[in-house]
């Protein structure tokens, strides 16, 4: 998880600090969900960790099963009725993924 305050502080954009840290990992464009921490359990916590690429403001999101993971994403995503809560990096800005763009993304 990528805090993006963190990526503002540093006078960075989300979609440059993507491709600067993650492109190892996901090939551009990078797709994304923006979503509050008060989603999250109460049991979980967020701890800063440096990624391996050099990230310092990658998080961890600790105590959170798969399954638990997987049933946020589903409930607060709900493909597709609900893809516009993904967004997608355009021309170095985030805006919202249509499925037009899925068409244009390889495997």
């Amino acid at each position: 998880m990528v805090k993006e305050v963190c990526v503002t502080k540093r006078d960075s954009q989300l979609c440059q600090h993507l491709i600067q840290f993650y492109s190892s990992v996901d090939t551009p464009p990078h797709i994304f969900w923006t979503f509050n921490r008060n989603i999250l359990p109460s049991h979980c916590k967020l701890a800063q960790r440096t990624s391996i690429s050099g990230d310092v403001c990658h998080y961890e999101i600790r105590n959170l099963s798969n399954g638990e993971a997987k049933r946020l994403f589903n409930l607060h995503v709900n493909l597709p009725d609900n893809i516009d809560v993904l967004k997608i990096c355009n021309n170095g800005e985030p805006r919202k993924l249509r499925f037009s763009d899925l068409d244009t993304i390889e495997d």
